[in-house]
């Protein structure tokens, strides 16, 4: 049971940080000059990035306790779908039809992977 709570925090902590890095990288800023460069970067991006980074370790960690072919394809699927859902209500981005469709296909197939163990 320890290995699904991680999972879930693992797929929360992908997903915000891609919610971050999406909100983040509007106001990212590169200047080239004579001999000098300037990268200017939003708190988001660098906390979507630090998320990222925890999330990436989370996920070797798993990789250890968890079958990988139940893992990865929960997680890639959930992780699609929060971020979906996440991008119409916090960043208010539209999704067609199809796309809903799609997820609710996703969680479908992520409930036959966890039935068929």
């Amino acid at each position: 049971m320890g290995a699904y709570i991680l999972l879930a925090v693992y797929i929360a902590c992908s997903g915000v940080a891609l919610l971050f890095m999406k909100s983040g990288a509007q106001a990212l800023s590169l200047r080239l000059g004579k001999g000098s460069f300037q990268l200017d970067m939003d708190y988001r991006l660098i906390m979507g990035m630090a998320l990222y980074v925890v999330s990436f370790l989370l996920s070797i960690v798993l990789m250890q306790k968890m079958n990988l072919t139940y893992m990865y394809p929960m997680a890639a699927g959930l992780i699609n779908a929060l971020v979906c859902v996440a991008g119409v209500l916090v960043l208010k981005e539209g999704v067609s039809a199809l796309a809903w469709a799609g997820i609710a296909l996703i969680t479908v197939g992520v409930a036959l992977i966890n039935f068929g163990k």
